[in-house]
């Protein structure tokens, strides 16, 4: 074997293992997490099923949703759910169940298959979403043309679901998933078996030197400072990305360029998917009925006063008894609407600019910590070669 060719081996095996199994598979995590998040909003711009509702238009409608607790299960994949007043099927057979039980924000959402679902005790909570159809008279959700059934099994407070999914349904790092350690340790096997065959030719010495040196260089100590920077700065991006989603969140009800062309003392207004008035607005002309607002948007690694328009905004629902937003009232009362789906909003800064901001800095926090994992495998390779060139000389 020619060195050119034991070189390209090793740099092939080196170039598989270590970036590109490992990077379909952030990718692969990353996408499915990032339709996680999707499902969920698109889920709440649904209107919620209710008693009356008519089950043979929700293909047109894009389907319903449902809050319920589970009652039963029957047969091989139907579930039965119930809000004490409405009761409801759905089918499981093939559907990825999620299951949010933590309120820590850097836990995701277990993936529950749908076969153990049967081992739930009755009263747990479940929300779904989806196509909705008549069957023998009863009502099933099940997955449509267009949207695939949504069936998330959470804990704690319903006006929270949506807050937890956004926090909490993305991966603490997609580099390490599922592939990533397989593939590391075949790859180092790999390669210290061609170190060990080629150190017998002496044509092939570099070849096998390099091939040692990329196999151990994973083990090494010196670059220990390098990847808890990485590890730091990795959390700071996820983070931001957190804060980037947020802030956009209340938005979804809102056209774009309505959003984005508000100005001073004007509000926007719009409607709930259950037919509720919600309504954007600065906080000169707002204010919110209780000093408890239910989520605010503000992160603490963004500066509120480098942002072109540092005002408060709040989001909610105008409080009975007082002026609607189309009066010229500058002092609108701001409750937490009934669809829990939505929420009481008060963000420092406009939504827009502060997701604008939150991205950007993700990026380069993301970009920092590529190059800090970066140098401290180059620092990590740098010491192996020296290492194994005096050992085998």
């Amino acid at each position: 074997m020619s060195p050119l060719l034991a070189l390209l081996g090793v740099s092939l095996v080196a170039v598989l293992f270590f970036i590109v199994i490992p990077g379909v598979g952030a990718t692969t995590v990353r996408r499915a997490w990032r339709q996680f998040r999707a499902s969920i909003e698109s889920a709440s711009l649904l209107p919620t099923l209710r008693l009356g509702a008519d089950s043979d238009q929700s293909a047109a409608a894009g389907g319903y949703r449902f809050f319920g607790s589970l009652e039963a299960i029957q047969g091989v994949d139907l579930m039965w759910l119930t809000d004490g007043r409405l009761t409801v099927g759905a089918h499981l057979a093939g559907v990825r169940v999620f299951v949010l039980t933590s309120v820590a924000r850097d836990q995701e959402p277990q993936l529950l298959p749908w076969k153990r679902v049967y081992s739930l005790p009755a009263g747990t909570k479940v929300f779904v979403a989806g196509a909705l159809r008549t069957e023998a008279g009863r009502r099933i959700f099940g997955s449509g043309e267009r949207r695939p059934l949504l069936i998330l099994i959470y804990a704690g407070e319903d006006h929270a679901i949506m807050r937890r999914a956004i926090e909490s349904g993305r991966g603490r790092n997609e580099y390490w998933n599922q592939f990533t350690v397989i593939s590391l340790i075949t790859g180092a096997f790999l390669l210290a078996v061609f170190a060990l065959v080629m150190l017998g030719e002496p044509q092939l010495r570099v070849p096998a030197l390099l091939s040692m040196t990329l196999a151990t260089a994973l083990l090494l100590p010196p670059g220990v400072a390098g990847y808890f920077l990485y590890r730091s700065l990795w959390r700071r991006a996820r983070t931001l990305r957190v804060e980037r989603d947020l802030a956009r969140l209340p938005l979804r009800y809102f056209a774009d360029g309505d959003v984005r062309a508000l100005e001073g003392k004007r509000s926007l207004s719009t409607h709930l998917p259950d037919g509720e008035l919600y309504v954007m607005a600065p906080s000169a002309r707002a204010r919110a009925n209780s000093p408890h607002v239910g989520q605010t948007v503000v992160s603490t690694l963004i500066d509120v006063a480098a942002l072109n328009d540092p005002d408060v905004y709040l989001f909610g629902t105008p409080c009975p008894a007082e002026p609607r937003p189309d009066t010229e009232s500058t002092d609108l009362v701001l409750c937490r609407p009934e669809d829990v789906l939505a929420d009481l909003v008060e963000a420092h800064g406009h939504p827009v600019e502060l997701s604008v901001l939150a991205a950007a800095r993700a990026r380069t926090a993301a970009l920092l910590a590529a190059a800090s994992i970066t140098l401290a495998l180059l620092l990590n390779l740098f010491g192996a070669l020296l290492l194994l060139s005096v050992a085998i000389r």
